[in-house]
């Protein structure tokens, strides 16, 4: 379960590490970057983790319509918990950016 998550977690541990490594050159936006991407690595482990759980401990026990319950349940919670890690990521990508006034490509001087 974890071999899918290979490659998320290349890249968020590698952002991780470059944010800290320039952590004195970067703005106020790299402490959402980070919150962005090291929340996504910890739920690498955290989902198949859950679901391995899930799945040995806890079915057995139950019936087909509570399996089922229990999987949409927490389907809703890793959807929820990664849609945090890209708000993360969006409030990093605006934040800090100072507001520039541009030409207006449709104005003739």
């Amino acid at each position: 379960m974890f071999a899918a998550q290979v490659p998320v977690m290349i890249v968020c541990l590698a952002a991780c590490l470059a944010i800290v490594a320039k952590w004195s050159e970067v703005s106020s936006a790299a402490v959402w970057a980070l919150s962005g991407f090291g929340l996504a690595l910890i739920l690498c482990f955290v989902v198949p983790a859950g679901q391995w759980l899930v799945q040995y401990w806890l079915i057995p026990s139950h019936n087909l319509a509570q399996n089922a319950l229990i999987f949409t349940c927490l389907a809703i919670l890793w959807s929820l918990l990664r849609a945090i890690s890209y708000g993360f990521l969006l409030i990093a990508v605006l934040t800090g950016r100072s507001r520039s006034i541009s030409p207006n490509p449709t104005s003739i001087s």
